[in-house]
């Protein structure tokens, strides 16, 4: 995702500037009973299951007016994992945020 806003009131000037990458990767391996010839068919088993999520963000927010604000730069990192089908829930593998201050101020 790319994204850009620009705010103006008569006292500040804004904008925001975004680029956002989400990607994951998985599998399900189930057992599946077919019950009706139309495709009907139940769960009755799961033997993999596996998922790896994984989202980077970069923003710079900056001020044009009143002068002398600083902005800043914006950087967010993080893995998560489903490791397996017996877990109920996942874990991280890292969060990374980074703030920069920008410009003078």
């Amino acid at each position: 995702m790319n994204a850009h806003e620009h705010y103006s009131s008569p006292g500040m000037g804004y904008k925001t500037d975004v680029l956002e990458s989400l990607n994951s990767y998985g599998f399900m391996n189930l057992t599946l009973e077919i019950i009706n010839p139309y495709g009907g068919a139940v769960v009755t088993g799961i033997s993999g299951n596996y998922a790896r999520t994984s989202k980077d963000l970069t923003a710079v927010h900056t001020y044009s007016y009143p002068t002398g604000i600083p902005g800043y730069l914006e950087k967010f990192s993080a893995l998560a994992i489903s490791p397996n089908a017996m877990d109920l829930i996942g874990y991280y593998q890292y969060v990374i945020l980074r703030l920069m201050r920008i410009g003078s101020g």
